[in-house]
């Protein structure tokens, strides 16, 4: 590839992107992905496998493609892409996958949530996509979802800039969205309050109103974790209401799905890999993307074009229960809303 040749647009529309970046990132994962030379051969440079991941990660073609593009062996490619995508999990993820924890960052994206549609309290939008996959080895049926294709699961909290700041990935297509939530870490934080403190609680028309994400009809309803009214053609005007700004506000971790997929549409293609390096690639991928959104680079909305994002694969959660407090809050944000 004759990168040194390439436009502003190249490095974009090949790599995701611009050249300022892609060295920044050559420098973080250097320690970590650079080879030595031996007596027999020169090693693979770490800005050549890192641009064959980016490009690998952002474009549908196959290995054989890639590995003739870059004119090396296809199982040389399928090698650097896995180490360098395990690299950036190892490397990144911490750094750019992470709940806000200080209260001034939890109070600035509920400033930013409520800027969208005037629901306050809101901290982070939950979801998950499916990422196809290859039929698995061991217990393959498992991984058979209700559209009829072989997946795993992405689970995201998103936040208002499209930051996935909780990610969790891995289990089977066939499982139920509000399972994966409630065996997931973020499950835990948000229960136990380490994450959404009461401390940063409003008061509203005489009700206690804590720090919420905001959910689909797949999740129960709680005190920090607000779902729509099931609309069966009799909502009150109050209750369209509510669910119209839950709409608009929820709406950033579709938008985010889809420009995870649109940036590096590999995730559009099924993932010919075991589940376990599958898991890692989509990993990599969601960290690839805050890298992107941090350092605001551009994202082209044609990538949108022809993107699956598999979402609303599962009904809704029949058997959640509703406690009081949750409801109570959920009422006087319908009446504040409205």
């Amino acid at each position: 590839m004759a990168e040194d040749q390439w436009t502003d647009n190249d490095w974009v529309a090949n790599l995701r992107m611009s050249q300022v970046t892609f060295e920044k990132l050559c420098e973080e994962l250097a320690p970590f992905v650079e080879r030595l030379d031996t007596n027999y051969r020169k090693a693979i440079s770490v800005r050549e496998r890192v641009a064959i991941t980016l490009y690998r990660l952002a474009d549908t073609a196959s290995y054989r493609t890639v590995s003739n593009l870059f004119g090396m062996g296809k199982s040389t490619v399928c090698q650097i892409v896995l180490e360098v995508c395990s690299s950036i999990v190892e490397v990144l993820f911490k750094v750019l996958v992470h709940l806000p924890v200080l209260r001034q960052d939890i109070a600035t994206e509920v400033a930013a949530f409520f800027i969208r549609a005037g629901f306050p309290q809101v901290v982070g939008a939950l979801d998950v996509c499916h990422i196809a996959i290859l039929a698995p080895n061991e217990n393959p049926a498992d991984y058979v979802n209700r559209k009829g294709f072989y997946s795993i699961i992405l689970q995201g909290l998103v936040d208002s800039d499209y930051l996935f700041r909780d990610m969790y990935v891995g289990w089977p297509g066939k499982v139920h969205d509000s399972c994966v939530f409630k065996n997931s870490p973020l499950y835990d934080a948000c229960y136990t309050r380490t994450f959404l403190p009461m401390g940063l609680s409003k008061v509203i028309t005489n009700v206690v109103v804590p720090p919420v994400i905001l959910g689909d009809s797949a999740y129960g309803l709680t005190n920090w974790l607000m779902r729509s009214f099931t609309d069966r053609g009799n909502l009150t005007n109050e209750e369209l209401a509510f669910n119209t700004a839950h709409s608009r506000t929820r709406v950033v971790v579709e938008n985010a799905f889809g420009r995870l997929k649109g940036r590096f549409r590999s995730l559009e293609k099924r993932l010919d890999q075991s589940v376990e390096n599958a898991t890692t690639t989509v990993t990599a991928c969601c960290v690839l993307h805050n890298y992107c959104e941090v350092m605001k680079e551009e994202f082209d909305e044609e990538w949108l074009e022809g993107v699956q994002l598999h979402l609303n694969i599962q009904p809704c959660d029949r058997e959640e229960k509703q406690d009081r407090e949750a409801a109570d809050v959920k009422n006087v944000l319908k009446s504040f809303i409205s």
